[in-house]
Order: structure tokens, then C-alpha cells, then sequence
């Protein structure tokens, strides 16, 4: 099923979808010129977006995202693209390793780690793809390219809804140092493997 389960274009705060809530502005977080239309911008150390919605994970799913890098390392060496936290100290979350540079996608819990292997360029856009499969693992797209696999298919995924998600924060210490500096744009969830 290729049809996302929320969409945020992040020309503003909705998800366009209609099926999760908006996402909360935190810290005037602006919306300019993007990769299509307008994007989120952040500042790296006192805007992100939060998300309030529950969203029971199944061990297939995936997430789809265009990211723009203005600071490597804004206030600490892993800026956080997003990530969502649960019950019994699970969680998933994309960061920016800005000592290599290169994405990270992780699920915590097992740490399960899958990325990208390029080395990234500011002020550049790329197209992430983080998917999870019961039967084929951890993957990690950029620009549609495979560039990270990790053959595990335990169910490490959120077990429980979420209580902590954030859109260019972390997800353990939001406002202390891994605010992201950048652009975010056309944020996608699916129920599914794309």
C-alpha cells in the first residue's frame, strides 16, 4: 500500500491526509521556500515541530522525507530529523551524524542501526526512504539509492504508542542540543514497505 497514513508538506501544520492532528509549532518555527512549495526551517537550537498522535506500530512500515542541511553540527554531532519515543524505552528516529557526514536511522531498543554511506554536502536537498520489514529488515534509501541494510527483522519497533514525537529534535532531550539546522519537507508515514 503505497498511500501514506499522514503527509505533512509542511507548507504549515497540517497533515494533509486529514487522519493524524496537526503537528505543534515550538519556537516560531518558519515555513520558506522548499523543495516543493514551502518547507519547515529551523534555526539548530530552539524550533521543532511536535506530533500528538498515537500511532501503533506494526512491524512493517515505513517513512519518507526531503532534508536540506544548513549546520553539520548546530549544537551537538547528531542533530535529530525526527523520532518518536514509547513505552518500555523504545523508539525510532533519523539524525544527522554531522562528524562523517551521513543519516542515521535507528531503532532503539535493540539499537538497531541502518544508514547512509555518502558523504553529505550542505546546503544540499536529499530524499530519504527508512523502511522496516518482518521478513527483509532495516533499510535506508538516499535519493533512491539502497545505501544501508541491516537484515534484522525482529519487531524492535515502538511497542506501545508514542509519547514523545518530534519533527527537528530529539527525541530524549528536546531542547537541549540535537535541534536540527535546516529544512524539512513533504514528511510521509505508511502502514507498509514502499
Amino acid at each position: 500500500n503505497t498511500t501514506p497514513i499522514a503527509l505533512y508538506e509542511l507548507n504549515d501544520l497540517t497533515d494533509t491526509c486529514g487522519v493524524w492532528s496537526n503537528a505543534t509549532n515550538v519556537g516560531s518555527a518558519t515555513f520558506t521556500s522548499g523543495k516543493f512549495g514551502n518547507a519547515l526551517t529551523l534555526n539548530g537550537s530552539s524550533q521543532w515541530l511536535t506530533l500528538s498522535d498515537t500511532w501503533t506500530y506494526s512491524n512493517n512500515f515505513s517513512c519518507s522525507v526531503w532534508v536540506y542541511i544548513h549546520d553539520f553540527t548546530p549544537l551537538s554531532n547528531y542533530p535529530m530529523i525526527l523520532g518518536f519515543w514509547g513505552s518500555g524505552s523504545y523508539s525510532w528516529f533519523i539524525e544527522l551524524d554531522g562528524t562523517v557526514p551521513e543519516f542515521n536511522g535507528y531503532m532503539y531498543g535493540s539499537a538497531l542501526r541502518v544508514g547512509s554511506t555518502s558523504t553529505l554536502a550542505l546546503n544540499t536537498w536529499y530524499h530519504i526512504v527508512f523502511t522496516t520489514s518482518s521478513t527483509e529488515g532495516k533499510k535506508f534509501y538516499l535519493n533512491g539509492v539502497l545505501e544501508g541494510n541491516n537484515a534484522d527483522t525482529q519487531d524492535t519497533i515502538i511497542q506501545g504508542s508514542p509519547t514523545a514525537n518530534y519533527i527537528g529534535q530529539s527525541t530524549w532531550y528536546p531542547g537541549v542540543n540535537d535541534a536540527f539546522d535546516g529544512q524539512i519537507d513533504q514528511l510521509r508515514f505508511y502502514n507498509s514497505v514502499l
